[in-house]
């Protein structure tokens, strides 16, 4: 074996040493933290009891319905995290709920269709136990955790592996989500990481078969969570500015585009039949466009639901004036940013504060402080270690989430899957940042 062979070999062995540790302790820590919120029940109420009842009606042959076709006590509803509000049963404190959801059962389309059949896979091999799930989360999570020194490695060389390490630590303490809720957002994380890997295996030598699998990706993270919509469109524009030849840009894009358009229409076909009407993915998008622009959400930037709940019908909002007028969704929605178009920039601005809140200027100051390393190579003309460059991830990732935001609304369980995304870099720029300052320090003193 030669040197630089064996070199290689002991850092193999020294990065997977460290991933082991990374998974055991991120589990180790998450188990911690969210020990009394693994109780076996879901939240009778939220996003929750849609997606718990879907999972449930799936597991057990029904189809994809929401509702109460079995028994309430089969769906292992509970307070959940509200126990120690209130220890009486959810459908005593929310009893036309419970009676609406004891009676009403009906195909729902309201909710993108992969966290439901997550659950009804569960469910399936072990029974109908939400706390089965929530345990599947954190062990989701810590793997996710993980993966961060692979990605910066492969980025960045040993600094991105130490940039991983710290990352995964910032990830797990700070920003590791709910995972011990009945929510989407865990397998949509752990998604994004799967895209990621596609993606990096692309990025290693493009080819046909790896361009077919990450359209399969970008579509499947797009059933599980609507708010990626962007990032399979994002990836075709990164593609058409990767590849250099005109033949390829065809032949990739092309090929990229049907397997992305096989998987969404599969789904879509049996959606629309069920429905009586045309789905993609879900009918969620119109609501959330509504929620997110309407009167009384241009000075919040977030959502709000009065308008076609508590003040239904009143005429106040524009969405109510034009209820019977025939116009879609789209003209509805123009037609408010028009009738307030001069309150645009900070609606919009008011949106990114939403999403991003105090997470947004860690990001953005590391960025800066990335840009003075690039800054100061161009004027030094240094050519010493590696290239600097920003990852196709972190540029995707970013412009979806602020996309997704200005159109719909600001919201901060919007960013709380892509966090760890925007973490890796802007901790590797800033011991970049670090490195560099202490380099020109000696330089100084050597002088």
């Amino acid at each position: 074996m030669t040197a630089d062979a064996f070199c290689a070999t002991k850092i193999k062995i020294n990065l997977f040493c460290i991933i082991l540790v990374i998974f055991f302790s991120s589990l180790f820590y998450l188990f911690n933290k969210y020990q009394r919120f693994l109780t076996d029940d879901a939240f009778f109420g939220g996003d929750t009891w849609e997606y718990q009842s879907l999972g449930v009606n799936l597991s057990l042959g029904h189809g994809y319905q929401a509702g109460g076709i079995e028994k309430f006590d089969t769906y292992k509803f509970g307070a959940g995290q509200y126990d120690e509000i209130s220890n009486v049963a959810p459908h005593e404190v929310t009893k036309t709920f419970y009676e609406y959801f004891k009676e009403e059962h009906w195909p729902s389309f309201n909710r993108s269709p992969g966290y439901p059949f997550f659950l009804a896979f569960i469910y399936r091999i072990f029974g109908i136990h939400p706390k089965i799930v929530k345990i599947i989360q954190i062990v989701l999570l810590a793997i996710a955790a993980s993966l961060l020194p692979i990605i910066g490695r492969y980025y960045w060389s040993q600094y991105g592996a130490l940039a991983g390490v710290l990352s995964s630590y910032i990830f797990i303490r700070y920003n590791s989500g709910y995972p011990a809720d009945i929510m989407v957002e865990t397998l949509l994380l752990f998604s994004l990481f799967v895209w990621v890997f596609f993606l990096m295996l692309w990025e290693t030598r493009p080819s046909m078969l790896k361009t077919f699998l990450l359209g399969i990706v970008s579509a499947a993270i797009l059933l599980i969570k609507g708010t990626t919509i962007f990032v399979g469109i994002l990836f075709l524009l990164y593609l058409i500015v990767r590849l250099k030849k005109i033949k390829e840009k065809l032949k990739f894009s092309l090929l990229f585009f049907i397997a992305f358009i096989i998987v969404i229409s599969s789904w879509s076909v049996y959606a629309t039949k069920r429905r009586g009407s045309f789905v993609v993915t879900d009918t969620q998008p119109i609501n959330a466009l509504f929620d997110g622009n309407n009167e009384d959400t241009l000075g919040t930037g977030g959502p709000s639901q009065q308008w076609r709940k508590e003040h239904a019908g009143d005429q106040k909002y524009l969405y109510n004036r034009l209820e019977n007028n025939g116009y879609s969704f789209i003209k509805k929605y123009l037609f408010f940013m028009h009738l307030h178009i001069n309150r645009i920039p900070e609606f919009f601005l008011r949106k990114l504060i939403s999403v991003f809140k105090e997470q947004n200027l860690a990001i953005y100051f590391c960025m800066f402080l990335y840009g003075c390393i690039i800054l100061y190579k161009k004027l030094t003309k240094s050519q010493h270690n590696t290239p600097e460059i920003i990852p196709a991830f972190f540029i995707i990732y970013l412009l979806n989430l602020i996309l997704i935001s200005l159109i719909l609304y600001g919201d901060y369980r919007y960013a709380v899957p892509f966090l760890p995304f925007f973490i890796l870099p802007a901790v590797y720029f800033t011991i970049r940042f670090i490195v560099l300052l202490n380099s020109c320090l000696d330089a100084q003193s050597h002088n």
